[in-house]
């Protein structure tokens, strides 16, 4: 397992709120303002545009790392103009020197450019860990000699064959001169670093024929570099003839897509269609084939390939191979340095060598230092050190890395690490031959481009972690040409935004969901497998009970196929698909190197557009990027082990491309894309956010988990369904260090081909430690706990038995108390059986009389005497209102008090006649008659009237 280290880096957390008073720059007197944050290099945020305003309030978090901080930190506003560039309306900037660690700070910066124009803004910086991985010590140094060859290709008519070779090995290419004729000598030689992750990969050797315009590949041949390093092989000259295969005829039959990572076709049209295709193809095959039959070369030679096709090689390679690991390097570099300052030749090191050998290496060393440690290697008392003496003393040396030519042959050195200016110097007179070339130029290899110039390219290269080789995603050309129609040109990019077009990917999206969904999708089933070199032999289920395309799409595969590497290590996290894998330390950098979109920021991945949690919580976190090809295994599965915390609800969005091709755009894909979040907690990498992003033509997202349920590292996670897609996984800052090649290629631009369970990056130790004992802490309180209940328990037991013990000593004076209390008791059950008779008697007394009063029965009822102060009250209440009355006659006279006291009278006279004809029909009720039909018609007459 890799050893990490702590590095010490900044977070700084902005908050743009507002921007006020911001001068027109639209004909209506308004502007479409947005801000964009940056420093001098890399890091730059953008805001969202607020449409004709000029005091927008935007209310967005950006988190910038830096491991030293800059000076200043630079906004600016500008204007949105669909047409024309976007004018800058006023600039400001920030001292990050006067803003104190851990503290928030509210700030209005003045615009130049603008009066009385501000932007409002919350800032704060944080010290933060980062966790990384030690880069490893190679294990070694493999020289490729090329020495010469035989071409059998024809010649071009107005031309000879220029052939040249290229020596790939990941990141590290070599070519050759060119030279002219069939049969070419180089003698000429490449140095390759091999490390622990690289000694399973292979050497790409690649035979060129130089054009003016575009060269041309004659074949190539792939070696397998395990079988080429050991113990028995070291420092001992490999010699061999290569035969070359023609180039169309290798065929890597481990990767999916054809020859290369290809993309499915995406077919629109009808699955009725596909039998004419099929036929199309054929024919196309015959015609290849008869045109191969004519233009038969007249030296050729046929044998079988490792996959046991018969194949045609065009041509020879004559090579050397030796090893030389990393210890016998070292050994060669101080015994070559010793011997160029060993004046006398003795083979031996005397004070004064010593002092002019370590003026060279490391010049920070006093001459009192270099006293003692010359007597610190002398042991023997000579006087003078042995060349072994000199390595075991002096192999902690600092000064090798500072060195910037070789003090023997005068190279350069620079942009070298300390392993690679060790290997130099060793080699340079310890060269293979005589008649040998220093070194081939080296180049940088295809797919390793700035981020500029990948932005115009359309061609998407992959680093596949199997065999090393650098490995171009082969693309249908009509839907290249779609791609770069729809996300290369600014024209383009912006009528992406139109409802039009998002309607339109919409319509695609639901029109392949179905198509795929129908019996008929069957038939696409074996072409798919023959296009992308898909293993039948992993798929868990046989083909013939798929019941649609959609249900292969989504197939299970055996899981010896996809072993997860240590399972039961939870310090290792693993990948959670096939896929092509991105890594960054910070969403900063990834928004540098790879994710071009210009709104990109957490708080809009995670739909936060109140109150940023999650955006805080992980704010300077490790970020993956899973992408997932139509070809690939379309299940995702847990990369490390846990349970799931909360699981959000589907965010609707978009189905923009999660290609390359759109992703090193302006185009925010991740942000508004069809997208669901789910929340884990971990033991060794903390908390945990998965994002699921859908693209085109993906149908939906379906997840096999619940809230609350726990896992483990490998587990099924949840799959998508037709089309390509995406998972990002973001971790908490210093939490996880991923593996150095991935973070190597990620920082070329590269993506990674990767497969279900493999390494991924290490956690943290320390976390599991105190999760331990956490763990311990609370086993403990708990046994405490089930402890203070048991002796709980005791002490009740024990009390119960005093108080039977109290009983039956004091059993007299207890047995006159129950015989008290007993009497006491049926005293009290005769009285009350005494109360109920007499209530009885009393309810049928009353029955009797109201039988026999009939009216009076109902008009009874019983009524609380009043009191002699109320009664006092109401005949006070009484004269009063009187009074007021005799003063109302005085002034408004006596007409229209007369109308109020007739209307008064009737109200009353209604009241008293509805009161008696309800008595009425209570008594007939109660006497067992109905209440006649006459008697209510005299009744609705009475009310009519009234």
């Amino acid at each position: 397992m890799t050893s990490t280290i702590i590095e010490n880096y900044f977070i700084v957390e902005v908050m743009v709120v507002n921007a006020t008073n911001l001068v027109s720059a639209d004909f209506g007197g308004t502007s479409d303002p947005y801000v964009i944050v940056f420093d001098k290099k890399y890091h730059s945020f953008r805001t969202s545009t607020k449409k004709k305003t000029l005091n927008p309030e935007y209310n967005e978090l950006f988190d910038l790392t830096f491991i030293t901080l800059p000076e200043f930190l630079n906004f600016r506003v500008y204007d949105y103009d669909k047409t024309l560039k976007d004018t800058v309306i006023g600039w400001a900037r920030l001292k990050l020197s006067a803003i104190k660690p851990n503290q928030t700070y509210h700030k209005d910066l003045i615009l130049r450019g603008v009066p009385n124009g501000m932007v409002h803004i919350q800032i704060k910086i944080k010290k933060a860990n980062r966790l990384a991985q030690l880069k490893p010590k190679p294990l070694g140094i493999l020289r490729v000699v090329i020495l010469d060859g035989k071409i059998y290709k024809k010649a071009d008519y107005l031309s000879k064959n220029d052939p040249y070779v290229t020596v790939i090995f990941g990141h590290q290419a070599y070519k050759t001169h060119i030279l002219k004729g069939n049969e070419p000598v180089w003698n000429i030689e490449s140095r390759i670093w091999v490390h622990e992750y690289t000694e399973f990969h292979r050497i790409q050797l690649g035979l060129w024929d130089a054009e003016l315009i575009n060269d041309k590949p004659i074949g190539n041949y792939y070696l397998n570099i395990n079988d080429r390093i050991g113990e028995n092989l070291v420092n001992k000259n490999q010699e061999f003839w290569i035969d070359i295969p023609a180039q169309n005829q290798v065929k890597d039959s481990h990767i999916t897509g054809a020859r290369h990572h290809g993309n499915f076709t995406i077919d629109l049209g009808s699955v009725e269609n596909l039998k004419q295709k099929l036929k199309r193809r054929k024919k196309e095959k015959k015609k290849v084939e008869k045109i191969q039959k004519k233009q038969k070369l007249k030296k050729k030679k046929v044998i079988e390939n490792i996959d046991g096709l018969e194949v045609e090689h065009i041509g020879k390679l004559h090579i050397r191979l030796v090893w030389t690991p990393i210890e016998e390097l070292e050994k060669m570099f101080w015994e070559t340095i010793c011997e160029y300052f060993d004046v006398d030749n003795n083979k031996m090191i005397d004070h004064e060598e010593l002092k002019r050998l370590l003026e060279v290496l490391d010049s920070s060393l006093t001459s009192e230092e270099i006293d003692e440690k010359f007597k610190e290697m002398d042991t023997d008392n000579k006087g003078a050190l042995t060349f072994e003496q000199i390595r075991l003393g002096l192999h902690n040396i600092s000064g090798i890395t500072t060195l910037e030519k070789d003090p023997i042959s005068n190279i350069t050195l620079k942009g070298m690490n300390e392993y690679e200016k060790l290997g130099t110097i060793a080699l340079n007179i310890n060269s293979v031959g005589n008649d040998i070339e220093p070194l081939m130029d080296s180049y940088i290899p295809a797919g390793i481009q700035d981020p500029k110039e990948r932005i115009k390219s359309s061609v998407i290269y992959v680093f596949d972690r199997k065999t090393g080789q650098i490995v171009e995603e082969l693309i249908p050309t009509y839907i290249r040409s779609a791609l770069r129609s729809m996300y290369r040109s600014n024209m383009s990019r912006k009528t992406l935004g139109t409802q039009r077009v998002k309607n339109w990917l919409k319509k695609i999206t639901d029109g392949q969901g179905r198509q795929k969904k129908l019996k008929k999708s069957k038939l696409l089933i074996k072409p798919f497998i023959k296009e992308h070199n898909i293993k039948i032999e992993e798929i868990l289920q046989p083909l013939d009970e798929f019941k649609s395309f959609n249900d292969f799409f989504i197939r299970k595969l055996k899981p010896e196929c996809r072993p997860i590497y240590e399972k039961e290590n939870q310090l290792i996290a693993v990948s959670p698909a096939d896929c092509r894998m991105s890594a960054f330390h910070s969403v900063a950098i990834s928004k540098e190197l790879w994710i071009k979109g210009k709104n990109f920021t957490l708080q809009k991945l995670f739909n936060e557009t109140k109150d940023p949690v999650l955006a805080k919580k992980y704010a300077g976190g490790s970020v993956l990027i899973a992408r997932l090809s139509p070809q690939d295994y379309h299940r995702l599965h847990f990369p490390v082990t846990g349970t799931v915390e909360k699981i959000h609800p589907v965010i609707p969005g978009e189905y923009y491309t999660v290609s390359p091709l759109a992703i090193n755009t302006d185009v925010d894909v991740y942000t508004e894309n069809k997208r669901q979040i789910v929340e884990l907690s971990t033991g060794a990498f903390g908390d945990i956010v998965c994002v699921w992003v859908g693209a085109t033509c993906v149908g939906g997202i379906v997840l096999e988990v619940e809230e609350g349920d726990s896992f483990t590292k490998g587990d099924p996670h949840g799959y998508f369904h037709f089309g390509g897609s995406t998972q990002l996984i973001i971790f908490q800052p210093g939490k996880i260090a991923f593996d150095n090649d991935l973070l190597h290629n990620s920082n070329n631009g590269l993506e990674t081909l990767m497969k279900m369970g493999n390494p991924v990056g290490v956690g943290n130790e320390k976390e599991v430690k105190k999760k331990t004992k956490d763990k311990e802490n609370g086993s403990d309180k708990e046994n405490e706990k089930e402890k203070e209940k048991e002796n709980g328990s005791d002490k009740e037991k024990e009390k119960e038995k005093e108080k039977e013990k109290e009983k039956e000593n004091g059993s007299g004076k207890d047995q006159d108390k129950d015989k008290k209390v007993e009497i006491k008791k049926e005293k009290k059950k005769k009285s009350n059986k005494k109360k109920k008779k007499s209530k009885k008697k009393k309810k049928n007394d009353e029955k009797d009389k109201e039988s026999g009063s009939g009216n009076e029965k109902q008009t009874k009822k019983k009524k609380k005497k009043k009191s002699p102060n109320k009664k006092k009250k109401e005949k006070k209440t009484k004269e009063i209102e009187e009074t007021n009355i005799k003063k109302k006659k005085k002034r408004f006279g006596w007409n229209r008090n007369k109308k109020k006291n007739k209307e008064q009278e009737n109200q009353k006279d209604q009241k008293n006649k509805k009161k008696g004809n309800n008595k009425k029909n209570n008594k007939n009720k109660k006497n067992g008659e109905k209440p006649s039909k006459k008697n209510k018609k005299k009744k609705e007459k009475k009310t009519k009237e009234n």
